[in-house]
């Protein structure tokens, strides 16, 4: 009978590479696409403070670009009496 020779070996640890379901995403409404679109935080060209809040400027995957106001109003650094 022959005799059944077993071997091991391990391999080495590696991270997963993030694909883009693994992205943290966002919804916004693309006039072009007439609907909703997610699209992952790369996809964000600009945020600015403002008085109304954060402003962010998107870039959909058609080209398209828009922004929103998100986030809080800024508090008036003005003491009140």
């Amino acid at each position: 009978m022959a005799e059944i020779m077993w071997s091991y070996t391990s391999l080495p640890l590696v991270g997963w590479a993030q694909t883009e379901e693994d992205e943290v995403m966002f919804s916004v409404h693309c006039p072009q696409h007439r609907s909703e679109v997610l699209l992952p935080e790369r996809r964000i060209e600009s945020l600015r403070n403002t008085n109304a809040g954060i402003e962010v400027r998107w870039v959909c995957y058609c080209g398209h670009r828009g922004s929103f106001i998100t986030g809080r109003r800024r508090e008036s650094t003005i003491p009140v009496a």
